[in-house]
């Protein structure tokens, strides 16, 4: 943690004038997943689940907050939006009562953090989301963390499509997504790559406040070529 944060201030340091900055770190139960591995949270979520929401609530709640305030300490001038990471929520993978038992502790941390951004920085900042998956939610984060975030970040090629949930949400949040990162910008044109930004653009505009992103991370193999391909179709059709 100590390590990641020296990074972090020495990104701000070199870069704080130039970008914009949105800081991020997991919930409770992802991080508790993390250190013990998925398939291994998964399984005593379901077999130990008194266990496994007790580590998460007396062990990870505590660590989760003081490592996402910790971690954004060097950019809280120049933070613009903080972002909230969990799974999808999966119904098909958690039985319903531990589903919102979880929820209920991602609630608790986002509440938890929020209050001590306040503290850190003398304001408010934005919250997003990064909802992994292929399946997320949106409708039941939308139901059960409501007016806390203010943007829902998702991977275009998942089961949401834009259309959709610009209809259902779109006038609560902010809706950020429309790069396909593991398909068009790794394996398409930029041909294609002008198309999948044009179709995003089609569908905000004039209808939602919208985000062009990525659901994660660029991959590493991203061709630059497709980056550039990208950046001049945000500025070809990203005004309105």
């Amino acid at each position: 943690t100590q390590v990641y944060r020296k990074a972090c201030q020495i990104v701000s340091d070199e870069l704080g004038d130039q970008v914009a900055f949105r800081v991020g770190a997991y919930g409770p139960t992802s991080n508790l997943a993390l250190l013990v591995g998925v398939k291994e949270a998964l399984r005593d979520a379901v077999l130990f689940p008194d266990a496994f929401l007790g580590a998460a609530e007396r062990v990870m709640m505590d660590w989760t907050v003081d490592y996402a305030t910790g971690m954004l300490e060097p950019f809280k001038d120049k933070l613009t939006c903080f972002t909230y990471g969990f799974a999808s929520l999966d119904g098909d993978l958690l039985p319903p009562e531990l589903t919102d038992e979880v929820t209920r502790l991602e609630v608790e941390g986002l509440h938890r953090i929020k209050e001590k951004i306040r503290k850190i920085t003398g304001r408010d900042v934005p919250v997003s989301t990064h909802i992994c998956g292929t399946r997320p939610q949106l409708e039941f984060l939308a139901e059960k963390f409501g007016d806390m975030l203010d943007e829902l970040q998702y991977w275009i090629g998942s089961d949401n499509p834009l259309e959709d949930v610009v209809s259902k949400l779109g006038d609560r949040y902010v809706i950020s997504t429309g790069i396909d990162h593991t398909r068009t910008l790794i394996l398409g044109n930029p041909t294609e790559v002008d198309a999948m930004v044009k179709s995003a653009m089609d569908i905000a505009k004039g209808r939602c406040s919208f985000v062009l992103a990525s659901g994660c991370e660029l991959g590493i193999m991203t061709p630059e070529g497709h980056l550039l391909a990208l950046l001049e179709a945000r500025d070809k059709y990203g005004v309105y």
